[in-house]
C-alpha cells in the first residue's frame, strides 16, 4: 500500500511512559509530509516529461520511418531516371551509328555508280571517236579515189579528140582534185587522233 503525504500527517503513535515528545514527532512528521509530498510533485512531474520525451521519441521515430520512406522513394527514382537516361544515350548511339552506316554505304553505292558511269562515259567517247575516224577516212578515201579517177580519165584523153582550145575569158578551166581538201580531211583526222577528252 503505497503511503501518502495526509497518512504521514494522520499517523498516530500510541502513548508510552517515558515516550517521544509529542510535539516534536508531530513536527518532524509534518517536514517528512512536505518532503515527500515535494518528491510526490516531482516524481509525478519527471512522469510526465518521461511520457513527453516517449511521445516525441515516437513522433521522431515515424519521422525517421517517413524520411526513409522518401528516401528510399527518391533513390528509386533517382536509379529509374540514371537507368532511363542510360537506355536513351544507348539508343541514340546506337540510331547515331546506323545512321552513320547508311550514309557511308550510300556515299559508296553513289561512289560506285559515279565510276559505272565514268567508264561508260569513256567507253562511249571511245567508240564516238572511232566511229569519227572511220567516216572521216572514208571521206578521205572517197576524195582521194574521185580525184585519182578524174587525173586518170584526163591523162587517157586522146589529144586528137581535144576541140580548139577554148578562150581563157569564155571556157571555165577545167576542175583540178582540190588537194587541199584531202589535205584538209587528213588534218580533221589527225585532229581527232590527237585531241583528248577528259573524263
Amino acid at each position: 500500500m503505497a503511503i501518502t503525504a495526509n497518512d504521514i500527517l494522520e499517523k498516530e503513535f500510541k502513548r508510552a511512559l517515558r515516550g517521544y515528545d509529542k510535539d516534536e514527532v508531530d513536527s518532524f512528521l509534518e517536514e517528512i509530509a512536505e518532503t515527500f509530498t515535494g518528491l510526490v510533485k516531482e516524481r509525478n512531474a519527471l512522469r510526465e516529461r518521461v511520457h513527453e520525451l516517449e511521445q516525441e521519441l515516437k513522433n521522431f521515430k515515424e519521422q525517421e520511418r517517413e524520411i526513409n520512406k522518401v528516401l528510399v522513394s527518391a533513390q528509386k527514382v533517382i536509379d529509374e531516371l540514371k537507368a532511363q537516361a542510360k537506355q536513351e544515350a544507348d539508343l541514340i548511339i546506337k540510331e547515331a551509328k546506323a545512321k552513320s552506316e547508311r550514309l557511308l554505304d550510300e556515299a559508296r553505292d553513289e561512289q560506285r555508280r559515279l565510276s559505272l558511269s565514268i567508264d561508260e562515259l569513256r567507253r562511249k567517247k571511245s567508240q564516238l571517236i572511232s566511229q569519227l575516224k572511220s567516216m572521216l577516212m572514208g571521206y578521205l578515201e572517197a576524195l582521194e579515189k574521185e580525184a585519182e579517177l578524174e587525173k586518170n580519165y584526163k591523162l587517157q584523153e586522146p589529144q586528137s579528140q581535144k576541140g580548139p582550145e577554148p578562150s581563157k575569158d569564155s571556157s571555165p578551166k577545167p576542175k583540178e582534185p582540190s588537194k587541199d581538201l584531202s589535205d584538209s580531211r587528213l588534218t580533221g583526222v589527225e585532229l581527232i587522233e590527237d585531241d583528248e577528252f577528259d573524263i
